[in-house]
């Protein structure tokens, strides 16, 4: 489906198969969208910050398949599931993403309750160039948990902790929090982490615990760690 304006589901929808949904203007879900296939969702196809992509009720399921969602910003008043596929969200127009509650000015801000609303055992992939998480958050992933682009910072405005049951990888150059940092402190199947080559983590005023629990922590080139109260890394480097 396809649209140069806005596109809204106001009934029950069902896909047989994989469905891509592009929009210029937004994509609004007002019931329940299933689909048997992967789907992806371009609610600001254009780029211009105009499209925001919202489930105002009902749920988003794929049955196992990948979910890929671009757009402005994100308003979850209901569910989705990609079950055990992959989710991914990018902002559309190269804004800022900010991650959890109290925070203003960001692209697109997803709260602690849409972060509840994304359901399902796979990957969650959250693909910006600047990330910022209020203070006190805490972001886990059933599957593995990647953050950032290249080039890109991860900033948290307090204590931060990133966790991925079957894995962290951290994509972005600087990780900088105000507060203690801990990465990776959930046991799975593959809880390694992984730092892209020239990322620097800082903790202003905290600590660094890097916890691989299994799979140990790894990088493709240097790394730089900074902290106030302390470097604590388990398991290999």
């Amino acid at each position: 489906l396809s649209s140069n304006g806005s596109i809204t589901v106001s009934n029950t929808l069902t896909a047989a198969g994989a469905a891509t949904l592009n929009a210029n203007s937004g994509i609004t879900l007002a019931s329940s969208f299933t689909a048997n296939g992967a789907v992806v969702l371009d609610a600001d196809l254009d780029n211009n910050g105009t499209g925001d992509f919202t489930i105002s009720s009902g749920s988003l399921s794929t049955t196992n398949n990948a979910l890929t969602v671009t757009a402005n910003d994100l308003i979850l008043d209901g569910t989705l599931n990609s079950g055990t596929g992959s989710t991914t969200i990018s902002v559309s127009d190269c804004g800022s993403l900010g991650i959890g509650n109290g925070l203003s000015g960001f692209g697109m801000i997803i709260s602690t309750t849409e972060l509840g609303n994304i359901g399902g055992t796979g990957d969650l992939n959250l693909v910006n160039g600047a990330i910022t998480f209020a203070s006190g958050s805490s972001l886990s992933s059933s599957g593995k948990l990647t953050l950032g682009q290249s080039g890109g910072t991860i900033t948290g405005q307090g204590d931060l902790t990133l966790s991925g049951a079957n894995g962290v990888v951290i994509d972005s150059s600087t990780v900088s929090v105000a507060g203690n940092l801990i990465l990776g402190n959930v046991a799975g199947t593959d809880a390694s982490i992984s730092l892209a080559s020239g990322t620097t983590l800082t903790a202003s005023a905290g600590s660094i615990t890097v916890n691989a629990t299994t799979g140990g922590t790894s990088a493709t080139g240097a790394v730089t760690l900074n902290a106030t109260t302390g470097i604590t890394i388990k398991d290999s480097f």
